[in-house]
Formats: C-alpha cells, sequence, structure tokens
C-alpha cells in the first residue's frame, strides 16, 4: 500500500521496537526487503549483514541529532 502510494519501491526495514530475530529475519527477506535496521547503536556497518544494520536512535529531535553529530 506504501509503494502505491508513494509511487516506489520500498527497499528497507524497521524493526519494531528494534527487536528481531533469525525468524524474523527471514520472514523480511521473504517479503522482498534488503535491508533492515533495528535500534542497535552504532556506526560501525556489517555490510554482510544487511538485516542488522545499526542506527543512532534520537529521541528529542534535531537539537540532540545535532550534538551527537555536529555540522561540519
Amino acid at each position: 500500500m506504501l509503494e502505491k502510494k508513494l509511487g516506489q519501491e520500498i527497499i528497507s526495514f524497521a524493526y519494531p521496537y528494534g527487536d528481531f530475530n533469525q525468524r524474523v529475519v527471514r520472514a523480511v527477506k521473504k517479503s522482498g526487503y534488503r535491508t533492515a535496521r533495528s535500534c542497535r547503536g552504532g556506526s560501525w556497518q556489517d555490510l554482510e549483514y544487511p538485516y542488522a544494520l545499526k542506527t543512532t536512535q534520537v529521541l528529542n529531535g534535531l537539537s540532540q541529532f545535532e550534538k551527537l553529530f555536529p555540522p561540519k
């Protein structure tokens, strides 16, 4: 439904609450997603395993994000 409304393919999935296991990963792959992200923090990504991409969780808006990643 989202793809139809947006007019483009959605290739990435976000695990609800960042929680996943191998069963969930298999379902995400079977659904056609090419990547998925969790709430596991960190900046290093294992590109050999695109179904456990890490992220930086920002809860308090753009000001918190700018503190974590100041503009250059």
